[in-house]
């Protein structure tokens, strides 16, 4: 059987390549764009002062843009080179404990946004998550679990059946892109991208320290 067989998105995994990328793109990087805009408009009509939208997050501008369609490719790459193969790897039990590991993981990540007084368009600081972040959840959930299960049964499979050289390949290039997607969340944690620039009311909303610090910056200029 094939690796993915008996997986809960093997519809995904069964398209051409191409349109595993365009999948991952559109349910994560597109929809959070139209989500964005609409949420941008309601704080418009209301006239109050809002979050930071999708494009303070490298994460989101480079990461769910390019970065996770990219990662879905190799991993869509990797299962098709896989091809028929047996093991302990392919047992639903290693499936279902990758969608119960990603969920925790999840929700570790969502308790985080939760609490975090700093605050997002996804999040009400101190309350929970609206409608944007219950969909940026599910998103979430989903590439912790594509990720999780791939490593589980990847790694797997390299050990029991021997590495092959495209194997490892696309392994090394999966592994690269989860280290480069952390990179640009500890980036988002310290400074503002390049592009973005706030507006004093946003500043106000959510005040962290890089933001204090361009504060007095604009405040001595």
């Amino acid at each position: 059987m094939n690796l993915y067989e008996g997986d809960p998105i093997q519809a995904l995994w069964e398209q051409p390549v191409w349109a595993v990328w365009m999948s991952v793109f559109a349910a994560g990087f597109l929809m959070l764009c139209i989500f964005n805009l609409m949420d941008l408009g309601y704080y418009e009509t209301c006239s109050r002062p809002r979050r930071h939208g999708i494009t303070r997050f490298r994460t989101v501008m480079i990461g769910d843009s390019l970065n996770l369609p990219t990662l879905a490719l190799l991993v869509a790459l990797f299962y098709r080179e896989a091809g028929e193969t047996r093991g302990w790897y392919t047992n639903g039990w290693v499936t279902w404990s990758a969608v119960a590991g990603s969920l925790m993981f999840t929700t570790h990540w969502l308790r985080s946004a939760i609490a975090d007084s700093n605050g997002d368009w996804t999040t009400i600081p101190g309350e929970g998550i609206n409608l944007w972040g219950w969909y940026h959840a599910i998103f979430f959930w989903s590439q912790s679990y594509i990720l999780g299960s791939f490593f589980l049964k990847g790694i797997a499979l390299m050990a029991y059946q021997g590495a092959q050289a495209d194997q490892i390949f696309l392994m090394a290039g999966v592994f690269g892109g989860v280290v480069f997607h952390q990179f640009l969340a500890h980036r988002d944690s310290l400074l503002f991208p390049f592009w973005y620039k706030p507006s004093r009311d946003t500043l106000r909303v959510c005040p962290i320290l890089p933001i204090e610090d361009y504060l007095k910056s604009e405040g001595a200029s």
